[in-house]
């Protein structure tokens, strides 16, 4: 009975798999082979990529690719304290703004007119582009005025003397509510090595702060600037801010205790993390 009823489990599972490769070859072949306008715009996208990839020196090991991006500098280029100082004239949005531009230039073939036109190009979420791009450009004031060593100054006194639940608890929350008004990304660049150089100060694992830290920014489900899942989900426009956040409030709690209570009770006995300074955070 138990083998005849693993058999039956079994081709259940390969007729379930077989009938899935069939929809996706059937959807695959309905869209026939790909027309010139796709052929071009697939190549730019390679290309922007490539050019991403390789814009600045690429280092594996001993062995060192130097970036396109010299040919730009002349003789300066081989100055690497120079080059760390003009990091930013050729940067990525140079690779982004070049390759748009050429969207617009470049003939579809199969169609007239280029790749991309005016009237398509005003469809686009400009108002999500904007939420994300102020979320970095928060972050990046965070740190140029100073503020988040101001932050870092002022978690110490709060670490100090205090129960890990409560440390672990109060930066998963300090963690998600900085989150949804940042790029999450941003966030942790900023505020991890704060959080760290806190719990150093007092003497505490920095993995106590910086692991839950890193999760936690990640569990943002209120504003559409948090996350780009969220601002896509926003960008829809079947969806209300004022019901995003509340039902978003009521997640990003459920994850702070979740997150507390994981780590407390089961990361922190995998990965060894004390209540005291360790040997190499010390150095």
């Amino acid at each position: 009975g138990s083998a005849s009823g693993d058999a039956t489990g079994a081709g259940d599972v390969t007729g379930t798999l077989g009938s899935g490769i069939d929809v996706i070859r059937a959807e695959r072949k309905a869209q026939g082979a790909m027309s010139k306008a796709q052929r071009r715009m697939a190549l730019v996208f390679a290309l922007t990529a490539l050019l991403w990839v390789t814009r600045a020196d690429l280092v594996v090991g001993d062995f060192r690719v130097p970036g396109w991006s010299r040919w730009f500098y002349g003789a300066d280029a081989q100055d690497a304290a120079w080059l760390a100082s003009h990091k930013n004239d050729i940067s990525d949005a140079t690779v982004g703004i070049l390759m748009a531009i050429l969207c617009f230039v470049i003939p579809a073939g199969s169609a007239p007119g280029a790749l991309m036109d005016w009237s398509t190009a005003k469809r686009l979420p400009w108002d999500v582009l904007l939420l994300l791009g102020g979320g970095f450009a928060i972050a990046k004031g965070f740190q140029v005025t100073g503020l988040d060593t101001v932050m870092g100054g002022l978690l110490a006194p709060l670490y100090a003397d205090t129960s890990p639940w409560l440390v672990v608890g109060g930066t998963v929350l300090l963690m998600s509510l900085l989150t949804e008004f940042t790029s999450n990304t941003a966030t942790t660049a900023v505020l991890l090595p704060v959080v760290a150089a806190a719990s150093v100060e007092v003497g505490l694992d920095p993995l106590m702060v910086m692991a839950p830290a890193a999760l936690a920014a990640s569990a943002a489900f209120m504003m559409p600037v948090a996350t780009p899942p969220n601002a896509v989900v926003f960008g829809s426009g079947r969806l209300e801010m004022a019901r995003m956040a509340r039902v978003g409030l009521v997640l990003n709690l459920l994850a702070v205790i979740l997150l507390t209570v994981v780590f407390q009770v089961w990361v922190r006995r995998i990965w060894g993390v004390s209540d005291q300074l360790p040997a190499w955070a010390q150095s």
